[in-house]
């Protein structure tokens, strides 16, 4: 009569898996290692989303400072020098041509 084998006995006529059973392993190995890259690949464009996201902020915030201080360089006061801020700002190249042309006062002295 033959015996039951203790299944944590070792025995010499131990036969390999079925194919079928490696083939799972490597596929699931594969799986795994594509879903890790997967993940990799996630994270690596999402980081520079967020980096381009922050950099277009900042460009977008310089381009508004610009603009702002050209607005500002651009505003002539009634009598023709340039206000910014508050104070007074030597008059543009072409506001002192017009002024030594016309022998216009500048200051309360006169262009000759």
């Amino acid at each position: 009569m033959g015996s039951i084998p203790d299944p944590g006995e070792v025995t010499a006529d131990l036969t390999p898996p079925p194919p079928s059973f490696d083939d799972f392993q490597r596929q699931t190995s594969l799986m795994t290692s594509c879903t890790l890259l997967w993940k990799e690949l996630s994270d690596h464009f999402t980081t520079l989303e967020q980096n381009l996201q922050k950099t277009s902020d900042a460009l977008k915030r310089k381009i508004q400072a610009l603009d702002t201080e050209t607005k500002d360089s651009l505003a002539f006061s009634p009598s023709g020098g340039v206000r910014d801020s508050g104070r007074r700002r030597p008059p543009s190249l072409r506001r002192r041509f017009w002024m030594v042309c016309t022998g216009e006062r500048r200051r309360g002295r006169t262009r000759g």
